[in-house]
């Protein structure tokens, strides 16, 4: 048998997908070769007429048959062989014509010769591997980075595939790519070139990307020392020395048993705090009471030690959460994640409601106070929408970006909406800008009534208070903002209108309110202009001598030490975390001075201040580890004895005449039975005046000592519960208009294109 023309290909693959499979990254029986004897497949494996039909030539197909493949269901994993590029297989006997169609596209419906074959397929952006069976050489096609205009690849630069391929194999040998169980993280050449640091010439854009992308980094770097620790050899072609077996338990227990943790929110009465992890997960912790004052702050504790236990675990993103947001009641949470979805959990029944997939990463999105099937969302270089989930198939309304101009018009200068967020009542959102402006847009009708220029950087974070009459706002230009805003409950739901067009004509009326559990009516009263409205900064929080950057911010609720006048309209306490330093800043908003500078063990990230309790918890960029810190407990003895006084210097006692008298044992069991004729009520719970009602979360036994954790829960009666199989009920694959996405055949194959 004469020697195939493209070995080079076949080998480079076939030593690409080996190297995956002896890595880890993914199982061994995930990889199909050819048979060594005739070095092809069996000829009922491949399709073959099919793909004739769809106009691949006839020595595509040949190549069809020897090459090796790898068949990973896409709801099973993301297994990604370089940045959003995912391998293809061509192998399966119930591909059809269609099927194979879709893998010639190229933009705007234009066709690929039919000597030309895709290894790789992309999702938003990434590179797509072409392999021409004319030239025998690769196309890396980055589909983003072309000319304008441009709907081909012919313009790119082919090389032999050694070249190409052998570059992706290298980065695996030396661990530069890491494979976790969820992904495969890219993240070290982009970090390493700067050696861990934010360049200083980074665009806005830019710099967001880099700081979301850097916590997902820090926390695979411990993968890499489980592989040295296993016998890797980065040097070594054949990893004869590596004990693969051994490498998967480790690296998997790390993986489930650190949680890394990228975000954080407290519930509306602080009763549970959810933590959104960097593989996808979701954890919700039960915080248990804890009752002292603010300004005795003490170091750090872990989450899961005397002030925590896990009370559930949800799964439902394959890539890092982004954002959480609670509804009113406690019931739902809305959780949005990179793999551009949102998904709203119905934690009752710990079950997924909802989800809305878009077009690209997501920075943050919020439930609106009153409707929790009605949420705000801004992404990473696209429009904000306002999304409603009240029906299965998302509505996704368009919001405008462009501030109003000092002639009521929309501005004409490009940038993008990088935060958004619900006024209190719901009838407003307020979003931040790339350029530093924040915008009051109605809910109703999707109308900026409002544009205020703040700061000259991109705002990545706008937290109200609970009163809706301070905004705290974080921008790139190192100044943490304190903005009196206006009495927004004020203004009309639906104001008169203006010049400005809808940013979506055709689109009706976004809901303000709706008939779910978690909504109610919301008082509204017509006494503030919009023209009127204006936004004055009353603090600004900065390091004037080393400039540091504030990876997040936070405002703490009102103490009771406020006065009357002011409890309802003013925190007390403004915290942040700094950028590349293990320090947590708290200034004093009366003051407006540095009250206290706190040392964490780590870098941290995510701060949170409780809704009511003197407790901060924050996030570890470097473990991922949860800290709450909290305040040391006063000692009340009075508590325990009434008559208990503090003395400064030993006193003589002198006791009572009847103080040790001793009683007759009929006169004790006189006083026994007098208390056990006392009816006691243990039934009836007190309701405490000022506390609201809030959801409490079903007991699930065994949650916090679950080994693994990535599987649901499933009820199958009252106290019983299993756990759920690896691929049931993975409803998060959902296309753009909620769809379930069909599952792959039986043999795990890619999905088709449209």
């Amino acid at each position: 048998m004469s020697p195939s023309p493209h070995t080079e290909i076949v080998s480079a693959l076939t030593e690409l997908y080996t190297l995956l499979t002896t890595s880890g990254a993914i199982a061994s029986h995930r990889i199909i070769l050819p048979d060594p004897a005739t070095g092809l497949h069996p000829p009922y494996e491949i399709a073959s007429e099919a793909a004739l039909a769809a106009g691949f030539s006839q020595e595509v197909v040949d190549l069809l048959y020897a090459l090796p493949y790898l068949v990973v269901s896409e709801y099973e994993t993301r297994l990604e062989l370089l940045p959003s590029a995912f391998p293809i297989t061509y192998y399966g006997q119930d591909l059809d014509k269609d099927y194979f169609k879709g893998w010639r596209q190229m933009l705007e419906g234009r066709v690929m010769p039919p000597t030309a074959l895709k290894l790789t397929h992309n999702e938003l952006f990434g590179i797509e591997l072409i392999y021409d069976v004319k030239t025998k050489l690769v196309t890396a096609w980055d589909v983003m980075a072309g000319p304008e205009g441009r709907t081909d690849y012919f313009h790119v630069q082919a090389q032999p595939p050694r070249e190409v391929i052998g570059n992706i194999i290298e980065n695996l040998r030396s661990l530069n790519y890491l494979g976790t169980p969820q992904y495969m993280d890219f993240n070290a050449e982009c970090f390493s070139e700067y050696g861990g640091k934010l360049p200083e010439d980074y665009t806005e854009f830019d710099t967001k990307r880099w700081l979301l992308g850097y916590d997902i980094w820090a926390a695979t770097r411990k993968i890499k020392d489980i592989y040295i620790e296993c016998g890797w050899d980065v040097e070594a072609r054949e990893q004869t020395n590596f004990r693969r077996d051994e490498f998967i338990r480790k690296r998997d227990k790390y993986w489930e048993r650190s949680g890394h943790a990228t975000t954080l929110r407290f519930s509306r009465t602080g009763d549970y705090l959810a933590s959104g992890r960097v593989d996808g997960k979701v954890v919700i912790w039960c915080v248990h009471n804890r009752r002292s004052s603010l300004l005795s702050m003490r170091s750090a504790d872990s989450a899961d030690m005397e002030t925590m236990g896990v009370a559930m675990k949800l799964h439902g993103h394959w890539k890092q959460i982004q954002s959480l947001s609670w509804s009113r009641c406690g019931r739902y949470l809305l959780t949005a994640s990179q793999d551009c979805r949102a998904t709203l959990w119905d934690l009752a029944t710990q079950t997924r409601l909802r989800s809305a997939k878009f077009e690209a990463p997501i920075y943050t999105a919020e439930l609106h106070p009153y409707n929790a099937f009605l949420f705000v969302v801004s992404l990473f270089e696209d429009k904000p929408y306002l999304v409603d989930i009240t029906d299965p198939i998302a509505i996704h309304h368009r919001l405008p970006t462009a501030p109003l101009s000092d002639t009521g018009l929309p501005s004409e200068s490009k940038q993008a909406t990088t935060s958004a967020i619900f006024s209190t009542n719901g009838n407003h959102i307020i979003t931040g800008t790339s350029k530093g402006f924040i915008n009051i847009i109605e809910t109703a009708t999707r109308r900026i009534i409002h544009s205020s220029k703040i700061s000259t950087g991109l705002f990545s974070l706008l937290r109200l208070t609970s009163s809706g009459r301070q905004l705290l706002a974080n921008s790139t230009d190192r100044i943490i903002r304190v903005i009196n805003m206006p009495d927004l409950s004020l203004l009309p739901a639906i104001s008169s209108p203006d010049p400005q067009p809808s940013a979506t004509a055709h689109d009706p009326p976004a809901p303000v309110a709706g008939d779910d559990p978690d909504s109610s009516n919301t008082p509204s009263s017509s006494h503030l202009d919009p023209s009127t409205l204006y936004l004055s900064v009353e603090h600004k929080f900065q390091d004037l001598v080393n400039r540091l950057r504030w990876n997040h911010a936070a405002i703490s609720p009102t103490s009771s030490s406020s006065t009357a006048t002011t409890a309802s309209l003013h925190a007390d306490y403004v915290t942040a975390s700094t950028y590349m330093k293990r320090d947590i800043y708290i200034w004093e908003l009366r003051t407006n001075s540095l009250l206290r500078i706190l040392e964490a063990s780590h870098e941290p990230a995510i701060i949170e201040w409780h809704p009511s309790r003197p407790i901060l918890a924050c996030t570890s960029i470097e473990t991922g580890s949860i800290q709450i810190w909290g305040t040391e407990p006063q000692q009340k003895w009075s508590a325990l004895a009434p008559d208990f006084t503090e003395v400064t210097e030993n006193v003589e006692y002198i006791e009572r005449e009847d103080e040790f008298d001793i009683y007759p044992d009929v006169e004790h069991d006189k006083r026994r039975k007098d208390r056990e004729d006392e009816e006691v009520d243990v039934l009836t719970v007190d309701k405490k005046e000022g506390v609201e009602e809030s959801f409490v979360l079903p007991m699930l036994y065994d949650v916090e000592d679950s080994e693994v954790d990535d599987q649901e829960l499933v009820r199958m009666g009252v106290g019983t519960l299993r756990k759920k199989d690896v691929n049931e009920g993975k409803e998060y694959e959902e296309d753009g208009d909620g769809a379930v996405v069909a599952a792959a055949n039986a043999k795990g194959m890619g999905k088709k294109r449209k």
